[in-house]
This record gives C-alpha cells, structure tokens and sequence, in this order.
C-alpha cells in the first residue's frame, strides 16, 4: 500500500532498517560502509570547499577587511578577530564548515583552552543559519526571532563563559592549544 505522505518529505518517509534483515555479517558490514561513505562524502562536500575558499580570501588579502569587520565583535568575547571568520562560516555553513575554516586559520589565531571554548559555544548556538531559519519558518517562527535567538544567545552565553573564565582563572583553560602545524601543512589549506 503506497504511502499517504507526499514524497518529498523525508522526515516523513519510513526510516530504512539499520541493517539489511536476514543477511549475513558481509552484507551488514557492506551497508554500514555505504552509509558511513555517504556521510564522509556529506561532510567533505561542506568542508573542503569552505577551507578552500577561505584559504583564497587570506591569499588574496580579503580576509583583512573581515577581520576588521568582526573583530570588535569577537574581542567581546576576549578571541582575536580572525575567530570571526570562523563564527561566520558557521553560521553561513554548518559546524563543519566552521572546522574547515577554524583548521585553515588555526595557526594564526594563537588560542587557549578558554577562548576555543568560548568560540565553540558561540558555533553551537549559531550555525547553519539558513537552514535552521528555513526549518524554523516552516514550524511557524519568524525570521528575526530565530536569527536574535540564535545569534543573540550564542553572543550571551560566550560573553557569559568569558566572564567566568576572568573571574576565575583556572591553570588549565588558559594553557595555549598546540596545533599540529605539520599535519594541517600537509593537507595543502596553509602556507
């Protein structure tokens, strides 16, 4: 009996089984390959092309005028202004193409565990804006207040963290974070 759902709704699909009934390991292990190839090709499809287009704005010198942009904005939260771009990309992307951005840029920004910390929880409250818009209007929420949410939390709760990162100055988030400069050379996003 065909479904009474329109077809193009894939949340409202039936989920396919976790893993093919009634086969053996073989076919278990070849479905579970699919699936994790599919996610990888997923991920590589955000990732790569924001690292490479971030790669080009720092060597074209487009980066800079960013920078200045938001720099203010993430000295708020005590990150240096290339942190921006970072946040940018997330918001713009996915947390994936933040890491993309975040791995390129790395080596420049110099943080220690309390500012990643702060620049992760900002990403988490604000990324993959137009999607979560779109989801959010499709549940009824107007655009302004999903952006001043998502943005303004994010923005509320870093500047919070960074308050209580200065008040109380733990040893260990303030231990710089060691970059592997070698492994990122090799991947061909840096210097």
């Amino acid at each position: 009996m065909p479904s009474p759902l329109p077809p193009t709704c894939p949340a409202c699909q039936p989920p396919e089984p976790a893993v093919p009934a009634r086969k053996g390991g073989k076919a278990a292990f070849r479905h579970a390959l699919h699936k994790a190839l599919r996610a990888t090709w997923h991920l590589l499809k955000i990732a790569l092309p924001v690292g490479l287009a971030v790669r080009i704005l720092d060597l074209a010198g487009w980066l800079t005028p960013m920078e200045r942009l938001l720099g203010p904005c993430m000295r708020w939260f005590g990150l240096p202004a290339e942190a921006g771009i970072v946040w940018f990309s997330s918001m713009a992307t996915s947390i994936y193409g933040g890491l993309a951005a975040f791995g390129t840029l790395a080596a420049q920004m110099d943080l220690d565990v309390a500012q990643a910390t702060v620049l992760a929880t900002i990403i988490l409250f604000a990324h993959s804006l137009p999607v979560e818009a779109g989801v959010a209007r499709e549940a009824g929420v107007r655009l302004p207040f999903t952006l001043a949410w998502r943005i303004g939390g994010g923005m509320l709760a870093g500047w919070l963290l960074t308050l209580v990162y200065r008040l109380h100055p733990w040893p260990a988030l303030h231990e710089k974070i060691v970059m592997d400069t070698a492994a990122i050379a090799k991947t061909g996003l840096t210097d």
